[in-house]
């Protein structure tokens, strides 16, 4: 269900609800996020993942299924969202709010502790929208690439991954 307030539906209005209905036509992790006033209410953490499983086949098989979710926040000097900046024209016009502190899962400098005696899936979003973001595992550790942006891809091995632009990626 992806729209804009007031031509594909109405605005969901404070303390009013809305249902979505909608099929899973395909198995992958996805997000969901605002489309009105995107630029400042995503900006805000208005988002989630979204994970669609393929019960026919073994996608459930890992023994540990792991989210991470990468963004960047424009914080000020009290180290709370700069709410300044919403609306400013620089940003439009270079496509984006680049922040200046990162986080993972909502988590500033983040510990992510893997430990299993099987596979591990990871699941890789990232909803900033000016900043690009690399990723490794400690050690140098390779992964197995499966997914990009929901869809399933010829697999292949690497030590580092690039996400940019609200991208998705599972090893």
């Amino acid at each position: 269900m992806d729209g804009v307030p007031d031509f594909t539906q109405s605005a969901v209005e404070p303390g009013e609800n809305f249902q979505y209905h909608f099929p899973f036509n395909n198995a992958g992790t996805f997000w969901y996020h605002s489309h009105y006033k995107a630029w400042e209410q995503v900006a805000r953490g208005l988002y989630g993942p979204l994970v669609v499983y393929d019960h026919d086949t073994n996608e459930n098989d890992a023994c540990s299924d792991i989210m991470i979710i990468a963004d960047d926040w424009l914080l000020n000097s009290d180290e709370q969202i700069d709410a300044n900046s919403f609306g400013n024209i620089g940003h439009w016009s270079h496509g984006g709010r680049l922040g200046n502190t990162l986080s993972i899962n909502g988590k500033f400098k983040p510990a992510i502790r893997i430990s299993s005696n099987g596979p591990v899936r990871l699941r890789f979003l990232i909803a900033a929208n000016a900043r690009i973001l690399n990723f490794e595992l400690s050690g140098g550790v390779i992964m197995k690439l499966i997914c990009v942006n929901g869809s399933p891809c010829k697999s292949f091995d690497t030590n580092r991954i690039t996400l940019g632009l609200v991208n998705e990626l599972t090893c």
